[in-house]
């Protein structure tokens, strides 16, 4: 372990991520992502259950409890039926619980509330090109293409990695207003 300061941006669910963002450089040091090759899920026996939570063991074990983790708070919509839904609250329980659980700082900011932060245009046509696009400007260095057979960029990295950006921005702002410590959520 090494005790290394940073947040921990994750984007829940099955094709979700986890990245981690060091708070002196300013850069990613770290993504673990949920699905296909390598997923944590897959390395984790294949269930979501006990994916996320091993996950974010590892990264404790790793590299020392996070400085703030920042879930994003999936908006689920109506027209994608009710099992889903079940299944996407579920996961995202899972996650925050876990996190409360060790307690570490969490924030749950809402994909309009950190895409508003980062400055981050809409596009109804895809609306994960832009934050692919911005993660690619912002963080050349990281892989959106994890695995041998990945044709497309990872948008659950690219999300993730926004987000921990976000909780840097957060994290920054906490400190400049005086608070020595973040608090943890309740």
């Amino acid at each position: 372990m090494t005790g290394r300061r940073y947040v921990l941006g994750i984007d829940p669910g099955l094709q979700g991520a986890m990245v981690g963002i060091d708070l002196e450089t300013g850069q990613p040091f770290e993504a673990s992502w949920a699905d296909g090759e390598d997923g944590y899920i897959d390395r984790h026996r294949k269930v979501l259950e006990a994916a996320y939570p091993a996950e974010l063991a590892r990264w404790a074990r790793t590299w020392g409890p996070p400085e703030l983790v920042v879930v994003e708070a999936v908006q689920l919509r109506a027209h994608q039926g009710l099992a889903p839904q079940a299944r996407a609250a579920y996961g995202i329980g899972i996650v925050v619980g876990t996190v409360s659980a060790l307690g570490w700082p969490r924030e749950s900011p809402t994909p309009t509330h950190w895409h508003r932060v980062l400055s981050m245009p809409a596009s109804p046509q895809d609306p994960k090109a832009p934050v692919i696009a911005w993660c690619s400007r912002r963080f050349p260095q990281l892989d959106l293409f994890p695995g041998a057979r990945r044709k497309r960029p990872h948008d659950g990295i690219a999300d993730a990695a926004a987000i921990a950006w976000f909780g840097v921005l957060r994290a920054r702002e906490l400190v400049a207003a005086g608070e020595e410590e973040i608090a943890p959520a309740v």
